[in-house]
């Protein structure tokens, strides 16, 4: 996809098929993640909450989640404190994995 077609194309076909895959996805069942999982989400997102704790069954080290004021965009609202503890998740998992440490939950 160009550009162009994002500014002068119709993006209602876009939009449509993105929901179509949405409704229809079904994921197949894995063994969990074997590294470190830490979930950011908007709190005024509908049924976002449960399935934010879902996630705690994909990986064996959960490191935990973090609800920002907003819906699915909250990151538009607050990118700087979202960068900001992304950064320190990284930093911190990178830390407990070159020390060897099994990692914390944040």
């Amino acid at each position: 996809m160009t550009l162009s077609f994002v500014l002068t194309g119709d993006p209602l076909p876009l939009i449509r098929q993105d929901y179509r895959l949405y409704h229809q996805y079904q994921p197949a069942i894995r063994s969990p993640l074997p590294f470190p999982l830490y979930t950011l989400w908007g709190e005024q997102e509908e049924e976002c909450n449960q399935k934010m704790q879902d996630w705690v069954n994909y990986s064996h080290i959960f490191a935990g989640s973090k609800a920002y004021p907003g819906d699915h965009f909250y990151w538009y609202h607050c990118l700087s404190k979202v960068a900001t503890d992304i950064s320190a998740i990284v930093r911190l998992s990178a830390n407990q994995q070159m020390l060897g440490i099994k990692p914390c939950r944040f």
